[in-house]
């Protein structure tokens, strides 16, 4: 979810019993640009608010879990 100022909301339902995930936000190349332990609320959701202001413009990734075959999401920065 964008909202304005380049603020997002990442957010994933996961019925799982694990209660802590690490979040992770990469950028076109693959760098790591965040990193960051989130834990799921009271709605089975793991929900986390980034600033992405100071990234240029471009593509980025964001994965919730250690797996790499976890599911990996791109979202725009404008």
């Amino acid at each position: 979810i964008s909202e304005p100022n380049n603020m997002f909301t990442i957010s994933k339902a996961d019925s799982g019993s694990v209660s802590q995930k690490r979040l992770y936000i990469f950028n076109a190349l693959g760098q790591l640009i965040v990193s960051n332990i989130v834990t799921k609320d009271a709605n089975n959701r793991f929900v986390y608010n980034v600033n992405m202001s100071f990234a240029q413009t471009g593509v980025y990734f964001v994965r919730i879990g250690d797996n790499r075959k976890d599911e990996t999401t791109p979202f725009i920065v404008k």
